[in-house]
């Protein structure tokens, strides 16, 4: 005989049930209240000035937390939806790394070596390629046919926009989150001028000087995507 509340979702650490994504959309309705909240009492005015400061500063956060979660949702949205795909095309790159690994200790002369060397750097962009792919961007494979001709040539230089950047954080030995920061920026501007988030002048650098929570969802993601692919 089972136990009472046996299919009840596991407890967290502090024995509260954990909250699923679909509680973002709550989170951002939440938020937005506080929002409009704020803003009314900012129109009514405060008693002093000292709390009008403490206001403003309070409604400037909670805008710019806002726009981080809706980006947060749109990425995790992008990221279930091709996460079978990138499955796939990972291990199909992963497989080209080291079957070129393999030509090239077996190749023995120059001109076979220098050909093996380049192979296995394309088929290692390729392999960062799959894993920094932005989140934020609908994903586009390496490997499928194109099905819409009228996509192909914005396909191809998106593809190649990236491989470039991949190549030139290697050859630097650079930072590979700075493709998802750079691409992540791309979207608030572009959110930003569709007006569905706030605008919040300043305030980026003051939140950014914390570790914001979508990396460590994003970063949770990558880990969760690579233990699947190592199962």
């Amino acid at each position: 005989m089972k136990p009472k509340g046996g299919n009840r979702k596991p407890a967290g650490p502090h024995g509260f049930i954990r909250k699923t994504r679909k509680n973002n959309k709550e989170g951002l309705s939440s938020i937005k209240k506080r929002i409009r909240d704020l803003g009314r009492t900012l129109k009514k005015g405060t008693p002093t000035a000292a709390m009008r400061v403490e206001v403003e500063r309070k409604l400037k956060a909670l805008e710019y937390e806002y726009g981080e979660k809706y980006i947060d949702k749109h990425e995790h949205d992008l990221s279930s939806k091709y996460r079978s795909v990138k499955l796939f095309e990972l291990k199909k790159a992963q497989r080209k790394v080291r079957r070129a690994q393999k030509a090239l200790d077996a190749a023995e002369t120059d001109e076979e070596k220098k050909k093996c060397e380049q192979e296995l750097e394309e088929s290692k962009i390729e392999q960062l390629y799959i894993e920094y792919y932005p989140k934020t961007m609908a994903y586009i494979s390496l490997y499928a046919e194109e099905k819409e001709q009228k996509n192909v040539e914005r396909n191809v230089k998106t593809r190649q926009e990236l491989k470039n950047k991949i190549k030139k954080i290697l050859d630097t030995h650079g930072d590979f989150d700075e493709i998802s920061r750079e691409y992540r920026k791309q979207l608030r501007q572009e959110l930003l001028a569709q007006g569905k988030i706030f605008q919040t002048i300043g305030a980026e650098n003051e939140m950014e000087a914390t570790e914001p929570t979508s990396k460590k969802d994003s970063t949770a993601e990558d880990d969760s995507m690579k233990d699947d692919f190592f199962e």
